[in-house]
């Protein structure tokens, strides 16, 4: 559990002196501070009432794991756009099931966009919905695997700008309950005055963080070509132990994918084989009907942290 450090900075202003002239200048000072502490009381009881169970995002311990709710890891929110043609999308619907359908408004996401927020979201564990956490750029570049020079860290600064300026349209359900929401992904801010970079999630995702999709950071990273990033962070959204077979044409869906068939097969089946001698599934094929299979296999010390979405028409 994150507990604040006694040199963290202040976000509130508490070390404010009181002005040493009287009179009406003091008065105004008295004013603005009691409004200040208003305020900071009303976003501390939001960020209490937003607050995730100690089992999600308040969050967990190991730090090899990452985490991201499975309704976005499933999602096509990540994608495969090919280099340089990204979409933009305006309320447009992504992915219909019986049990999700999102709409998404923003500029098209890939996986690098994907292992940022992944990074964000390890950067915020123990932490309230909403609140903001100073992170730095370099960290987030060092934290996801790569060359911290100058291009590498404008290219997570972008990745940010496209991450924070998306909506995410969601209507899903989970055990039993029916929710819709529209939330941004994230938000970020760098202040030019102090020089700082701070991240938060969006208050209003607190239930869809309720439930998280659990990732071995470590193996995702390690993984080697996109198809393969994509496809982990997909099947962590199953329950773990459980055969699963879905159709080849929901991930060329979910991708984004206009590359031909039998290419876009050739390379999932390659990606099935990367994730299959990493440890992270085994029982892999894809069927002369083109049916995708696996199984997820169950963490070392972890194996009743699987997240699965639940409701009528699931995959079996």
């Amino acid at each position: 559990m994150h507990t604040k450090d006694s040199n963290e900075p202040n976000l509130f202003g508490d070390g404010e002196r009181t002005p040493e002239d009287s009179g009406d200048r003091k008065s105004r000072w008295r004013a603005q501070r009691k409004a200040r502490d208003a305020e900071r009381r009303k976003q501390r009881l939001i960020a209490q009432k937003a607050r995730i169970s100690d089992k999600e995002l308040a969050f967990w311990g190991d730090e090899d794991k990452a985490a991201i709710p499975p309704e976005l890891a499933r999602g096509a929110i990540f994608r495969l756009p090919r280099r340089g043609r990204r979409r933009f999308f305006k309320n447009e619907v992504v992915i219909e099931r019986p049990s999700l359908k999102i709409g998404f408004t923003g500029t098209e996401l890939d996986q690098f966009d994907g292992d940022v927020y992944l990074a964000v979201i390890r950067a915020l564990r123990g932490q309230y919905i909403g609140e903001r956490v100073e992170i730095s750029l370099k960290g987030l570049a060092h934290e996801i695997r790569r060359v911290q020079s100058g291009g590498t860290v404008e290219t997570v600064r972008n990745a940010l700008d496209r991450l924070s300026s998306c909506v995410v349209h969601l209507d899903f359900w989970r055990k039993g309950e029916h929710y819709t929401a529209n939330i941004g992904l994230m938000g970020w801010i760098y202040e030019e005055k102090s020089r700082k970079t701070y991240v938060r999630l969006d208050p209003d995702a607190a239930t869809l963080f309720a439930q998280l999709a659990w990732i071995d950071f470590d193996k995702h990273l390690a993984l080697p070509t996109d198809m393969a990033r994509m496809l982990h962070m997909y099947v962590t959204s199953h329950r773990r132990g459980q055969r699963r077979s879905v159709p080849l044409a929901e991930f060329m869906e979910i991708t984004g994918s206009t590359t031909p068939r039998h290419m876009f097969r050739a390379r999932l089946r390659d990606a099935l084989r990367a994730l299959q001698a990493a440890g992270i599934i085994d029982e892999m094929e894809i069927t002369n009907n083109d049916a995708v299979r696996w199984r997820l296999l169950d963490y070392d010390r972890d194996p009743e942290n699987a997240a699965q979405i639940e409701g009528p028409g699931s995959h079996t």
